[in-house]
This record gives C-alpha cells, sequence and structure tokens, in this order.
C-alpha cells in the first residue's frame, strides 16, 4: 500500500521506492509527477532535491536537463524485454565536467 499527500498540480509524495530484486532503495521520498504539467516542470527551476528524494515520472519515455541547476542520477524502468537502464550523475544544463 502507498500512503501519500498532494504536494501540488498533479504531483503527490510517496514513502518512497525500493528494488526489490537488488533489495535497495532507491529513494526515502518519493514524489509523483502524475499530470501532464508535472511531468513538463518536472525538476526545472528547484535549486536542489533533497538528498534521499526522487521525482517519479510514470509513463514517460525520456527525459532532458534543460533548464536544471543540479545533476541527477536517473534510473529507467521498464518490462523486461524494453530498454531499460541507468544513467548516472546527469549533468544539469550547461554544466561542464571539472578538469582531473
Amino acid at each position: 500500500m502507498v500512503s501519500g499527500s498532494a504536494v501540488g498540480s498533479g504531483s503527490a509524495v510517496v514513502s518512497g521506492a525500493r528494488n526489490l530484486t537488488r533489495d535497495t532503495d532507491l529513494a526515502a521520498s518519493l514524489e509523483v509527477a502524475s499530470s501532464l504539467w508535472a511531468k513538463f516542470m518536472g525538476l526545472m527551476g528547484r535549486a536542489s532535491l533533497v538528498p534521499g528524494a526522487g521525482l517519479w515520472l510514470p509513463e514517460s519515455n525520456g527525459i532532458h536537463m534543460m533548464f536544471m541547476r543540479f545533476p541527477i542520477d536517473a534510473v529507467f524502468l521498464g518490462a523486461p524485454t524494453a530498454a531499460a537502464g541507468a544513467a548516472g550523475a546527469s549533468r544539469a544544463a550547461g554544466a561542464s565536467r571539472a578538469a582531473g
């Protein structure tokens, strides 16, 4: 059972997300962007995301990093026959990697 509270137009917060196959936590607090507007806005305009928090975009097939102010880790979910994977530390728009 998932319980949560409304965040904004088309969003709700649920208790978290867990990878049952690997027995690992993905997010302690998960915001669900269920409306078209919430999916469009995503994390744009936010200064940061609290450590342990995440944003789930159900029924979406991709993301972008335009107007993002901070890097994120992205997890793509799908059926076993669909393309699914993970991308770590996607850079914010306009950000460059430090030499080192």
